[in-house]
């Protein structure tokens, strides 16, 4: 039987994981109990050329929390993703598992993943960090930053069903 290193099962791990996370992925519908994962702040304020954060937020609603997978759709005509840096929703060093923005598609697709086991309930907090700036040819409006999709793993790493989501609007 043939051995794996240490670092060669996480990442095959983590791309079992992966998998398990865009097949569960789903987003919208309200439900009392639902995991609420949320843009804040919901509204931005900002000019051309200037820069802007918004933290992609989880309250999961007494789930524990071990990975996610997070779609986030905005206009590339008027935005560019700069980058994102991990919260302290999977703890203190969450493994990042992919983060993938081509210049002009407007969509940013990444996954973070908890190192070490999960208990539940999992604190509300901030997954990500994303970071946007407004192209200097962008003319005055309301656009959007979308939570398109969202794959959460609990302390088992099952689904976790009944997401619900909102985004933020950026007013230039």
């Amino acid at each position: 039987m043939k051995r794996f290193s240490k670092s060669t099962m996480i990442a095959l791990a983590l791309g079992a994981l992966i998998g398990l996370l865009i097949a569960a992925g789903c987003g919208g519908g309200a439900d009392d109990g639902a995991v609420i994962v949320s843009l804040s702040p919901s509204n931005v304020d900002s000019e051309t050329g200037g820069s802007f954060t918004v933290d992609v937020e989880i309250d999961p609603k007494g789930h524990g929390i071990s990975a996610a997978e997070v779609t986030i759709n905005f206009d590339p005509q008027i935005l560019a993703y700069e980058g994102m840096s991990a919260g302290d929703l999977l703890g203190p060093s969450p493994i990042l598992g992919f983060e993938s923005a081509e210049s002009g598609t407007g969509q940013v697709v990444f996954a973070l993943a908890r190192r070490g086991p999960t208990s539940a309930p999992t604190d509300a907090g901030t997954l990500a960090t994303l970071t946007f700036t407004v192209l200097e040819d962008a003319p005055a409006g309301e656009y959007g930053v979308t939570i398109y999709r969202v794959g959460l793993a609990d302390e088992t790493h099952g689904d976790v069903p009944l997401i619900a989501s909102s985004s933020a609007t950026v007013n230039l």
